[in-house]
C-alpha cells in the first residue's frame, strides 16, 4: 500500500497493478480523506489509515470498504482530533495513535471509544508534547512515543487495565534527545535505538543513553531523518529529506 495526497493505492503483486481508492463525500464507505499520513496493519488483516484532515480509517481488504472515525465536539469518546500522524496496535488489540494537538490517543477495541493522554505542564510522567509524530513497540513491549519535543516511552507490561485512566510515561532526559523533534525510531538486533530527528541520528543504548551522533559531518545527505530500518544483514538504511543512504 502507498500513502500520499492521492488517496490509498493498493498494489497487487500477482497482477503487477495498482487499485486506487479515493474519498467521496457521497459515499461513507470510502476513505474520509485523500491526504494519508500513516498506515499500520491490524491483528485481523485490516489496515489502519491516519489522514491529515479526515481522522482515522479502517480498511477491510476483503470487502474493500472503509470505516471512518472522526472527531465530534458532541461526543467525548470520539477521536481527539482529525490529524493522525502514526499508529500501532499492541498485543491487547488496543490501537495507539498520535495526533497534532491532542497527544497520544487510544482506541478501545471492544467499546470503540477513544481516550487521550496529554502533556500536562508541571506534572511529571506525562508525554513530552501533545504533537505525537511517531509510535512503535520495541522488543521489551515498551511503547515508544516520538513527539515534537523529545522521546518518551510507556511500559505496556505495567498496565493493569485495558484502558487506564492514568498512565506513567518515562521521558528520555538525555540532553541530545530532549526538546528535539523525533521523526523515527528503529531498534537494532543488539537492542540499541537509532533515533531519527531534525538534527541527524542519535544512537542510544538499551537504557536510552547516548552512544553516538550522526549528522552531515558523518556523511548523511541531510540532517532531517524521516526513516530508519535495519535489514536482514544488520545494515542500517536511512531516509532523509536530502536522499537515501
Amino acid at each position: 500500500m502507498v500513502r500520499g495526497n492521492g488517496g490509498l493505492n493498493l498494489f497487487n503483486e500477482k497482477e503487477n497493478s495498482f487499485t486506487h481508492y479515493k474519498s467521496s463525500v457521497k459515499n461513507s464507505n470510502t476513505i474520509s480523506s485523500n491526504k494519508i499520513l500513516s498506515l499500520s496493519e491490524s491483528y485481523n488483516g485490516s489496515v489502519w489509515i491516519g489522514t491529515w484532515d479526515g481522522g482515522l480509517n479502517n480498511f477491510n481488504p476483503e470487502t474493500k470498504k472503509f470505516t471512518r472515525y472522526l472527531h465530534s465536539t458532541e461526543d467525548p469518546y470520539s477521536i481527539g482530533q482529525n490529524t493522525v500522524w502514526t499508529s500501532v496496535e499492541d498485543s491487547k488489540k488496543r490501537l495507539w495513535f498520535g495526533t497534532s494537538t491532542t497527544g497520544l490517543n487510544v482506541l478501545d477495541p471492544t467499546s470503540k471509544r477513544f481516550y487521550s493522554y496529554k502533556e500536562q505542564l508541571g506534572v511529571e510522567n506525562t508525554i513530552s508534547s501533545n504533537f505525537v509524530f511517531f509510535l512503535s513497540i520495541d522488543s521489551k513491549n515498551e511503547l515508544l512515543v516520538g513527539t515534537s519535543m523529545g522521546l518518551s516511552y510507556l511500559d505496556l507490561n505495567t498496565l493493569k487495565e485495558q484502558i487506564p485512566t492514568d498512565i506513567q510515561f518515562h521521558k528520555i532526559e538525555t540532553e541530545s534527545v530532549s526538546n528535539v523533534k523525533i521523526n523515527y525510531v528503529e531498534e537494532d538486533h543488539f537492542g540499541n535505538y537509532w533515533v531519527g530527528t531534525n538534527l541527524g541520528i542519535l544512537k542510544l543504548d538499551t537504557n536510552f543513553k547516548l552512544l553516538k551522533t550522526y549528522t552531515t559531518i558523518n556523511g548523511l545527505p541531510n540532517n532531517i531523518v524521516v526513516g530508519i530500518v535495519e535489514d536482514d544483514n544488520f545494515k542500517i538504511w536511512v531516509t532523509t529529506k536530502g536522499g537515501f543512504v
